[in-house]
């Protein structure tokens, strides 16, 4: 019996100790783990102020340094190039704000700052780009630039504010077209740079994610995707004349197809998912049904 009670006593006494050093050891984690998470933050924000930086420098390098300089001014281009530009600043805006919050959470942020942040600077940097157009002889400040860059953001931002995912994602796909050849100089001298300057070969996506809208669709990677592009985009906004005499009219394109939510995949592999996280701002090649304004439905048996 005394011997009972003593194991009882010893019992008793060990648990508060056991309590103490399971206390003591989640504190020293979470030490750690704060001091991962400060070290992180930092490094980002050093990051993201030389990133800012280097860009704007680069941009001017790069792009305005070739350009006369002027006085701040204004460029309504919004009916220019059936709006694809504005497609790809919309597109543009989404992704930027998107990595971008996956890297203020990889730094210790939680879902809603990171979210808020990355819009900030998101806003901020292409803003920045807008005032440097305001300034250069060549283009000027666009509302509708600014228009589509907020709305890139918005889209992101508010999906992740209200429901805590993207179940709507932009994405972009890319085939050569054979309009770069007549004015190479605007649409392209090389393939890599059609891929940013001809927008007849740009299709832009709204890829929609069936499983985030109807939990017991599977698989849970199968999108729907909603494609808009232009083809006959020889010159900004007027049809354009050939040596032949033969008019090249401008026309909408508009696509249905599927995709695949690249991010849910599931995968053990950390490279893999963080492979799959990049490449999901591209769209998938998938059958597509076209549906211009220029001529009736046709069918692509494979579309990018």
């Amino acid at each position: 019996m005394v011997k009972c009670m003593w194991l009882s006593k010893r019992t008793s006494g060990v648990k508060p100790i056991l309590s103490l050093i399971m206390f003591l050891a989640a504190l020293f984690a979470n030490a750690q783990e704060q001091e991962l998470s400060n070290k992180r933050k930092r490094a980002l924000n050093y990051s993201y102020s030389g990133v800012y930086l280097a860009s704007t420098l680069g941009f001017h390098q790069l792009w305005y340094k070739n350009y006369e300089r002027s006085s701040f001014h204004y460029f309504n281009d919004s009916k220019e190039w059936l709006q694809m530009d504005k497609a790809g600043h919309t597109f543009s805006a989404f992704t930027l704000t998107k990595y971008s919050a996956k890297t203020f959470q990889w730094a210790g942020y939680n879902p809603r700052r990171s979210s808020l942040y990355a819009s900030a600077f998101s806003f901020t940097f292409l803003t920045t780009i807008e005032l440097m157009d305001a300034h250069s002889e060549k283009w000027g400040f666009s509302w509708g630039d600014v228009i589509a860059n907020s709305s890139g953001i918005s889209i992101f931002l508010l999906q992740e504010l209200l429901f805590h995912k993207q179940a709507v994602l932009l994405k972009y796909s890319y085939q050569p077209s054979p309009y770069r050849a007549l004015r190479p100089s605007v649409l392209g001298e090389t393939e890599l740079q059609a891929m940013f300057k001809d927008y007849n070969a740009q299709t832009y996506w709204a890829s929609i994610n069936f499983n985030d809208l109807v939990p017991q669709i599977k698989p849970k990677w199968l999108n729907l995707a909603i494609g808009y592009s232009g083809s006959g985009m020889v010159n900004a906004s007027k049809t354009y004349l050939t040596d032949d005499g033969i008019a090249i009219e401008p026309y909408r394109q508009f696509f249905l197809s599927l995709d695949v939510h690249l991010e849910k995949i599931e995968t053990d592999k950390k490279w893999l998912k963080t492979t799959l996280s990049i490449l999901n701002c591209i769209k998938v090649p998938f059958p597509a049904v076209d549906l211009s304004n220029k001529h009736e439905p046709s069918f692509h048996w494979m579309y990018f």
